[in-house]
């Protein structure tokens, strides 16, 4: 079949399912569009401003540079006392003393032997 023949059945095809949508379709199609594209742009925009402003979230929630501090001194303080932390704040304190991830901390967690 000859691409431009190809081509044109295609188009046909996606006018034809454009002309379906009735009066009103096209109009809801890109209302819906418009409204998921604002949703996307909402929540990208609000992780990029909670960056900026130097905000860092843990457990599902956001800290200040001044918290945060506080936080990660809380949780030192727990692990010289002799308390277990939990993986998350493990790994917490592995990005904070070393600056990357624990390879045998997370071997551990996938059921892997050292």
């Amino acid at each position: 079949m000859d691409i431009e023949v190809w081509m044109t059945l295609k188009y046909r095809a996606a006018l034809a399912w454009w002309l379906t949508l009735g009066p009103n379709g096209p109009y809801y199609l890109w209302l819906g569009g418009g409204v998921l594209a604002l949703l996307v742009w909402s929540w990208v925009s609000y992780r990029a401003v909670r960056r900026i402003l130097g905000q860092r979230k843990f457990n599902g929630t956001w800290y200040n540079a001044q918290r945060w501090l506080v936080l990660l001194q809380d949780t030192q303080d727990r692990e010289r006392q002799g308390l277990i932390l939990n993986y998350k704040e493990a790994k917490l304190l592995d990005l904070y003393r070393t600056g990357r991830r624990s390879k045998l901390r997370d071997l551990a967690r996938r059921g892997g032997s050292v």
